[in-house]
């Protein structure tokens, strides 16, 4: 079985066959040109090249991490209260 990025590398390969054997230029002159603008070597993926796309990666990273230390200092905090009250071996 096929992983997902191999079935699309495939199909995008055997896509651009199908189009520069039809002779249709002016539609792989299209692609070329998509591919040339979101596929630049720049280290960026295409869904993190604009400015808003950023800032919405870092606001979602950033709430994924108070989240999480939320959460430890609150399990934490719950295993300490419960040993200094209650005094039991759990």
């Amino acid at each position: 079985m096929l992983k997902k990025k191999q079935c699309l590398v495939l199909f995008n390969s055997a896509f651009i066959r199908k189009i520069s054997e039809s002779g249709n230029n002016k539609r792989l002159a299209r692609l070329k040109y998509l591919q040339e603008w979101y596929q630049k070597d720049d280290g960026l993926p295409v869904w993190m090249k604009s400015a808003t796309d950023r800032l919405l990666f870092k606001i979602t990273f950033l709430g994924c991490l108070c989240g999480l230390t939320m959460g430890l200092y609150t399990v934490i905090w719950e295993l300490s209260i419960r040993k200094r009250f209650f005094n039991d071996s759990k």
